[in-house]
């Protein structure tokens, strides 16, 4: 069972968690204080291995008035498959919230990548009554992580669809109806979550698939369609990763961002290219937060900042978002002229009773 180090908690509403190794504990203290100089209210905790950890990164976390939380990985968690290495083992910490904070008499938890960063305050009022289960934004149904496993000739476990419905009990309808969310926001109810056991359930889909799973994001979403657990959808600004993505398409926020305006970006997550490093080709919305991020770091590390990050200085942003957005219209307009003598074709290859119908369809 993981074990509290630090000066103890209060029982708060909400606990804010993310876990790293000793490497990654810098950019996940970023991350935690991001939300805490918003929401000071609430709890703030690492989950690590106490062995692994450097004292440089604990005199780090009390700094910033993080508690660190020590995890023994003797638990059954060993991954096999040709994804094994992707992440490190702490990416699987996330599993151990619910329980752990439940018996720490938080009622809810929110679990951040390191990657992620809260541009502003967040209105946690509106989310967490809705947390029955978990909270997340959907990537794509699990049909589609099933076939995307399956295509790449996955061991030993294949996910094949008759493997996941021996294994898993999960059919083809069930499974193109469930959801495989993205874990680098999560709010857990943690309460509900125990009373299901929820660490055991996952321990359980974690041995039946032979430990075929890459990281935390598969094995949640197939232990949480395993069990029916209610999934409460966020969307886009409350897990904003420039809708790289995103299941759903948010006109009106894709409409916002377009234009410069981000009173809607609350929580951002820089799942490809992440802001320490140097930043290629980045586009003027990304290259706002990019720099964003940056700004904070150096207002919070001052002149260490450059110790822990290999970059942290102001991107030189070569093109403004409405050069950008003027760009893509031009893009479209490409597309559909390249595309022209194709669509012709096809329209004429149509039967005159087919092509009725569809013209009738889109104009209804």
């Amino acid at each position: 069972m993981p074990e509290l180090v630090g000066e103890g908690v209060s029982t708060k509403s909400l606990a804010i968690v993310t876990s790293a190794n000793d490497n990654y504990v810098p950019n996940a203290v970023m991350a935690l204080n991001s939300f805490r100089r918003w929401h000071p209210e609430f709890g703030y905790f690492l989950l690590g291995n106490r062995v692994k950890m450097s004292l440089k990164s604990l005199e780090l976390m009390r700094q910033f008035g993080i508690e660190f939380i020590h995890v023994d990985e003797g638990e059954p968690f060993i991954r096999t498959g040709p994804c094994k290495d992707n992440y490190p083992i702490e990416v699987l910490y996330i599993l151990y919230c619910p329980e752990l904070f439940s018996n720490l008499n938080f009622e809810y938890s929110l679990y951040v990548d390191g990657d992620v960063f809260c541009s502003q305050p967040v209105d946690f009022s509106a989310i967490l009554p809705n947390v029955d289960g978990v909270a997340a934004r959907p990537v794509r149904t699990l049909e589609s992580l099933r076939a995307d496993y399956f295509s790449r000739g996955w061991e030993p476990f294949d996910f094949s669809r008759s493997s996941v419905l021996q294994a898993f009990g999960l059919d083809r309808k069930t499974l193109m109806t469930a959801l495989e969310v993205n874990t680098g926001v999560v709010f857990w109810n943690n309460n509900k979550m125990q009373e299901i056991d929820f660490l055991e359930k996952a321990r359980t889909i974690f041995e039946q698939g032979q430990g075929s799973f890459e990281g935390d994001q598969d094995l949640i979403s197939y232990t949480a369609a395993s069990q029916s657990i209610p999934i409460f959808e966020l969307f886009d600004g409350h897990n904003f990763a420039f809708f790289a993505d995103s299941m759903r398409y948010d006109v009106r926020l894709r409409n916002q961002v377009g234009t410069g305006d981000f009173t809607n970006v609350f929580i951002v997550h820089f799942v490809y290219g992440k802001p320490w490093l140097e930043a290629n080709d980045v586009g003027p919305v990304k290259g706002h937060f990019v720099n964003a991020w940056r700004q904070y770091v150096c207002q919070a590390l001052g002149a260490e900042a450059k110790d822990y990050f290999p970059c942290v200085e102001t991107l030189k942003q070569t093109e403004t978002i409405q050069q950008d957005r003027y760009r893509l219209v031009l893009y479209a307009f490409g597309m559909v002229a390249a595309l022209k003598p194709v669509l012709w074709f096809v329209r004429r290859a149509l039967p005159g009773v087919v092509r009725d119908r569809i013209r009738k369809m889109l104009w209804q």
